[in-house]
């Protein structure tokens, strides 16, 4: 019997092939990415996050390791504090768009804080989510905060929102964003 085992998230979550002596056929087993507290993804099981950090784990993984996230369903379970990230960074961006459905329970995410100059040809979205296509964004609450941004280029756009900065063929219902202050500007 041999077993091997290896951690990537989303796409092969975390896959354990196991097979017996000399058959060549595997089973592959999919469940929670380890950083959610639940969830296998699905619309019955979404990934369950109850913590910024898990939030931000998110953004990690669909800006920097582009994971893709269509058909994948999400859900806060728990009031989360930002506070501990002096510039947010956002869920999605224009290379890698949030493309799941994410429901935020009706829970709170306070303390956003987004303060950046934007001088890259293709701008900036910036937000709880940056920028999201054919996505589903529900039952979210952004409380306390603020998003600035700022670009010296009179090309470079600038969008920002305290839940999304740009939503592409997307369904946004039941948000509220609650004393988050928002300045995009561009000063060409």
């Amino acid at each position: 019997m041999f077993v091997f085992s290896s951690i990537s998230i989303f796409q092969s979550s975390y896959k354990s092939i196991v097979g017996l002596g000399s058959q060549s056929s595997a089973t592959i087993i999919y469940s929670t990415p380890t950083y959610f507290d639940g969830g296998n993804g699905t619309e019955i099981s979404p990934y369950l996050i109850s913590t910024g950090d898990q939030l931000n784990k998110l953004a990690d993984d669909v800006n920097k390791n582009n994971i893709d996230t269509t058909g994948k369903f999400f859900r806060v379970v728990n009031n989360l504090d930002l506070s501990s990230w002096k510039t947010w960074s956002s869920i999605g961006n224009s290379t890698y768009p949030f493309k799941g459905t994410f429901d935020g329970g009706g829970y709170t995410i306070s303390n956003l804080s987004i303060d950046l100059n934007i001088d890259n040809a293709n701008g900036d979205y910036e937000g709880v989510f940056g920028r999201v296509e054919n996505a589903v964004i529900k039952n979210v609450i952004v409380q306390n905060g603020s998003v600035k941004l700022r670009s010296s280029t009179e090309s470079v756009y600038c969008y920002a929102g305290g839940i999304i900065g740009y939503a592409n063929t997307s369904t946004i219902t039941n948000c509220t964003n609650l004393g988050v202050n928002i300045e995009s500007s561009n000063s060409a």
